[in-house]
């Protein structure tokens, strides 16, 4: 509602609401039409477009990539346990298998 003042407060609280991380939040799909039932209904009222605007901009915010040498070394490692632990269970299926027909 506060980026689109012609949202009615309804919806707006059911978005907000939905979002929070509380014990008033709503979680269920009884609850969310529950609250939209309350909304008032809006006949054919156009939508008002900003002929100025064409673009809001970045939905997304996201930040540059964080050079970590602490992430990548501890990456190299996991990546590198993950490697020993597939060879030696390809490994141990192949000395498995010869040892069946054998």
């Amino acid at each position: 509602r506060e980026l689109q003042p012609e949202v009615p407060v309804e919806l707006s609280e059911v978005a907000v609401r939905s979002l929070a991380d509380s014990p008033g939040a709503i979680r269920t799909s009884d609850s969310i039409l529950r609250v939209l039932r309350q909304v008032p209904v809006i006949a054919a009222q156009p939508v008002p477009e900003d002929d100025e605007h064409d673009d809001d901009g970045p939905v997304w915010i996201t930040k540059p990539p964080v050079n970590d040498s602490s992430r990548k070394k501890k990456l190299t490692v996991a990546v590198a346990a993950l490697v020993l632990v597939t060879i030696a269970v390809i490994a141990w299926i192949v000395v498995t298998l010869i040892g069946t027909f054998l």
